[in-house]
C-alpha cells in the first residue's frame, strides 16, 4: 500500500375499582420516570460514543502523522550524509552511516542503493551488497523521483501485512538533475500500534465512567420531575375511590402547582356538587334550589375571578363577558354580551384574532405581548389564552377567552430596568473615582513639593509640564462624562454621508500615513440622503477612525464603506460579533450604513462583551468614553452600531441610520 507523501497531514392508592398499571416491556406502558432515564441515558451514551470516535481518530490521525514525519527526517538525513558517499562510491563511510542509524529502536532496516538501484550498504545483510533488490517495495523506491512512503511487512516479522513504514528518500548531489542513489528506511509500526491500543483503552474507559455518570444524573432528574407526578396520580386516584377530602400540598408556583391547585379547586367543586345532588333526590324542590344555587355559585366564580372572560359561539357572538372582562377593558356587561366581536372590538384587530383563531383553527391560542385599546383610549396590555367549548355531544359550540391585565406587570418590569439603572449609575461613580484618582494623586504630590522645592528650577520645569497636563486630564474625563449624561442638542439636516466620510479621512489622513495606514473610501453612488447634524455624526466617525488606526501598531488599511441595506457580518468570516439589542425591526425602513474596517489585532470575547461600559479601554492612553460617546450619538439619530471581530484578523464597526424620504 503506497501513500503519496504530504508534509501535515410513588406509592398509589389501593382500591379495588381501578386496576393497577400494567407492567411491561412496551414503551407505552413504561413509567414517565423510566422513559424520561432511558431517553438521557441513550443521548448520553450516543453522544459520548460519538465524542469517543471522533478523539480515537484524532489521536490515532496524530500519531501516524508523527511517525510519518520521524520517517522522512531519518530518511533526509541520511541522504545528506551518504550524497558525497555515493559521489565517491565511499562504501566504508555509508556502511558506518547505515550502522549507527539501525541502533536506533524502531529502525527495522537501513538500505543505501547507488545509482543503479544495488546495494550500497544493508544494515541487516551486508552479503547483499552489489546486488539489486526483486521485491516490490524496492521497485517502486528505486523509480521514486520524489520522497515517498510505502506500508509493507516487517521482515524479523513475516505475515503481518502492515507493521512496517518504508520511507525512500532519493539523493540528488548539489546542483545536478540526475539521482545517483536512493536512500530507505523501515520504521516499525509496532510501538505506533500499541499507542493507539493504549489511547483506545484509556478513551473507552472515559467514555463508559461518563456514561455511568450520565445515567446516574438522569436518574436523580427523573426522580425529581416525576415526583410531583405521583402525588398526583395518588391524589386522582382518592379521589376516583370517592375520597373527595383529599388534598395535595402546593408547593411552587409553575405548571405542577398550578395543576395541583386545579385539582384541590376540582375536588372541592365535587364535593359541593354531590351534596347538591344528595339533597336533590329528597324532593324536586330541593333539586330546583340546589340547581339555582348552583348556577348563583358560578355567577360568583365570574364575578370574584381576577382575570376576565369571554365566551363565543359558532358565529363570533359574545355569550358571557364577566365583571373583570369589563373593569379591564371598558365594556360593560350590557353593551358586550350578544353583540358580534367582529363589529363591537372594531378597533381591537389582535384580540379578534386570537379569539375567531381559537374558535376556526380548533386548537388553543396564546399570545402574551397584546395591547388593548380602552374605550376611554387608554392601551391595556393583555395576557390571553383560548381553548374550545363542548356541548353535551362532544361537538364544538364555542370558544372560551380567558385574559388578565398585565399593567402591574408591565409596572415592575419598569421599576426593575430603573434599578439596573441605579446600579449602572453607581458602577459608572467607581469608575470616575478610580479615572481622576490617578491626576489628583499628582497634583497633590506636586503641591506638597512647593514649599520645599519652589526655587529648584528644574521642579519647577515639571510642575508646569506635567500639573497643567493632569488638570486638562481630569477637565476631559468630567467633559467627557457631562457629554455622556446629556442629550446631546442636535441640528439635524438632509446630507449625504459622503460628505461626513471626506472630512473625516481629511482630518485624519496625515496620522494614518504618520503610522504606515492607508485609508480606502468605498462609497456607492446610489446610497440616499440621511438627516443628521454633521458635527456630530462626524464627530462618531471620527473616534471610530482613529480607534481603527491606532489598533494597527506596524501598519494596515482601513476600509470605510457606505451603501444600503443592513451588512451585518459581510466583512468577516468566523467572527465573534457583538450587536445592539435594539436593532432594526421594522423590515420596510430603509437604512444606510457606513462601515470602518481595520487589519489590526481584534478583540476577544470578552473585550466585546465590555467593549461600550464606560472607561474600558484596550489603549495604553484613553479614558475609555469615546466609543460610549459614540453609541449615544447613534442612539439619538435613531440608529444602530453594530461591531464584528475576529482576534488576531481585525474589527468591522457599522454604522445604521434611516434613510431620509422626502415625503
Amino acid at each position: 500500500m503506497v501513500y503519496p507523501y504530504v508534509e501535515n497531514p410513588p406509592k398509589t392508592h389501593p382500591t379495588s375499582r381501578y386496576p393497577k398499571v400494567r407492567q411491561g416491556v412496551n414503551l407505552r406502558d413504561m413509567r414517565l420516570r423510566t422513559k424520561l432515564v432511558i431517553s438521557i441515558v441513550c443521548l448520553v451514551v450516543l453522544l459520548t460514543a460519538l465524542v469517543m470516535v471522533v478523539v480515537e481518530y484524532r489521536e490515532r490521525t496524530a500519531i501516524e502523522e508523527q511517525v510519518r514525519k520521524r520517517g522522512m527526517t531519518i530518511a533526509r538525513n541520511l541522504a545528506a550524509l551518504s550524497a558525497n558517499a555515493l559521489l565517491t562510491y565511499n562504501f566504508v563511510t555509508l556502511e558506518q552511516h547505515v550502522g549507527r542509524l539501525a541502533r536506533e529502536d524502531d529502525v527495522v532496516y537501513v538500505i543505501i542503493l547507488d545509482r543503479e538501484g544495488r546495494v550500497a550498504a544493508h544494515s541487516d545483510r551486508s552479503d547483499l551488497q552489489g546486488q539489486r533488490l526483486t521485491d516490490a517495495l524496492n521497485a517502486r523506491a528505486w523509480q521514486a523521483q520524489e520522497p515517498l512512503i510505502q506500508v509493507g511487512a516487517d521482515p524479523h516479522a513475516p505475515g503481518q501485512e502492515g507493521n512496517l513504514l518504508d520511507v525512500a528518500i532519493p539523493v540528488f548531489p548539489v546542483g545536478e538533475s540526475d539521482k545517483w542513489g536512493t536512500v530507505r528506511i523501515g520504521i516499525s509500526l509496532r510501538g505506533m500500534q500499541r499507542e493507539i491500543h493504549r489511547t483506545r483503552l484509556v478513551i473507552w474507559g472515559l467514555g463508559i465512567g461518563m456514561a455511568c455518570l450520565g445515567g446516574l444524573a438522569a436518574f436523580f432528574l427523573a426522580r425529581r420531575i416525576t415526583s410531583p407526578l405521583e402525588k398526583l396520580r395518588a391524589g386522582t386516584l382518592a379521589v376516583a375511590g370517592g375520597d373527595l377530602s383529599h388534598r395535595l400540598e402546593v408547593t411552587s408556583r409553575d405548571e405542577i402547582g398550578e395543576l395541583a391547585a386545579t385539582f384541590n379547586q376540582m375536588t372541592s367543586d365535587l364535593q359541593a356538587e354531590r351534596t347538591a345532588l344528595q339533597r336533590a333526590n329528597l324532593e324536586l324542590d330541593e333539586q330546583l334550589r340546589a340547581v339555582s344555587k348552583l348556577e348563583r355559585y358560578n355567577d360568583r366564580i365570574l364575578t370574584s375571578m381576577t382575570n376576565g372572560l369571554v365566551t363565543l359561539n359558532l358565529e363570533g357572538r359574545i355569550i358571557k363577558w364577566n365583571d373583570m372582562a369589563a373593569r379591564i377593558t371598558g365594556y360593560s356587561v350590557g353593551e358586550v354580551e350578544g353583540k358580534l366581536c367582529q363589529e363591537l372590538f372594531a378597533t381591537n384587530q389582535a384580540f379578534v384574532k386570537v379569539l375567531l383563531e381559537g374558535l376556526h383553527s380548533r386548537r388553543v391560542v396564546w399570545d402574551r405581548s397584546m395591547v388593548f385599546l380602552r374605550t376611554d383610549g387608554r392601551e391595556v396590555p393583555l395576557e390571553i389564552n383560548t381553548s374550545l367549548l363542548e356541548d353535551d355531544t362532544g361537538q364544538v359550540s364555542g370558544v372560551l377567552g380567558v385574559f388578565r391585565d398585565l399593567s402591574l406587570v408591565r409596572e415592575l418590569e419598569q421599576r426593575l430596568r430603573r434599578a439596573d439603572r441605579l446600579a449602572a449609575v453607581g458602577r459608572m461613580a467607581a469608575m470616575v473615582a478610580h479615572e481622576i484618582k490617578n491626576p489628583l494623586v499628582a497634583l497633590k504630590t506636586f503641591v506638597e513639593m512647593v514649599p520645599r522645592r519652589a526655587h529648584d528650577p528644574a521642579f519647577i520645569a515639571r510642575f508646569q509640564d506635567i500639573v497643567p497636563k493632569e488638570v486638562d486630564r481630569v477637565n476631559n474625563i468630567m467633559e467627557d462624562l457631562l457629554e455622556l449624561s446629556r442629550p446631546p442638542r442636535l441640528s439635524p439636516r438632509p446630507l449625504h454621508v459622503s460628505e461626513i466620510i471626506e472630512r473625516c479621512v481629511a482630518l485624519y489622513e496625515e496620522e494614518a500615513l504618520e503610522r504606515g495606514v492607508t485609508i480606502v473610501q468605498e462609497l456607492a453612488s446610489d446610497t440616499p440622503r440621511i438627516r443628521a447634524d454633521p458635527e456630530y455624526l462626524l464627530r462618531a466617525l471620527g473616534n471610530l477612525t482613529i480607534n481603527a488606526i491606532q489598533a494597527m501598531a506596524s501598519g494596515g488599511v482601513v476600509t470605510i464603506r457606505a451603501g444600503n441595506g443592513v451588512p451585518w457580518q459581510s466583512t468577516l468570516d468566523g467572527t465573534t460579533g457583538y450587536a445592539d439589542p435594539t436593532g432594526p425591526a421594522d423590515p420596510t425602513q430603509p437604512f444606510v450604513f457606513i462601515t470602518v474596517a481595520d487589519t489590526g489585532t481584534g478583540m476577544t470575547p470578552d473585550q466585546l462583551d465590555s467593549l461600550f461600559t464606560p472607561f474600558f479601554t484596550t489603549k495604553e492612553k484613553g479614558t475609555g468614553l469615546g466609543l460610549s460617546l459614540t453609541h449615544k450619538i447613534i442612539e439619538e439619530h435613531h440608529g444602530y452600531l453594530h461591531v464584528e471581530s475576529q482576534f488576531g484578523v481585525g474589527s468591522t464597526f457599522t454604522i445604521l441610520l434611516p434613510a431620509w424620504l422626502e415625503n
